[in-house]
């Protein structure tokens, strides 16, 4: 989870309202939470605003 926050450069309040809306996928095990890099990668290809040429 840490690790997520800091490849998406936010807050640990962004980053649960990003699990609380479902932007990015997620397994919960007790306390920890894992996320897939490929979902990481997705969401940032999703989001991601093109240059203007």
């Amino acid at each position: 989870s840490e690790a997520a926050r800091k490849l998406l450069g936010i807050s640990p309040k962004t980053w649960q309202n990003y699990r609380d809306q479902r932007l990015i996928p997620f397994s919960q095990i007790g306390r920890k939470i894992y996320v897939n890099r490929a979902d990481l990668d997705a969401f940032l290809r999703q989001h991601r605003i093109a240059s203007i040429k």
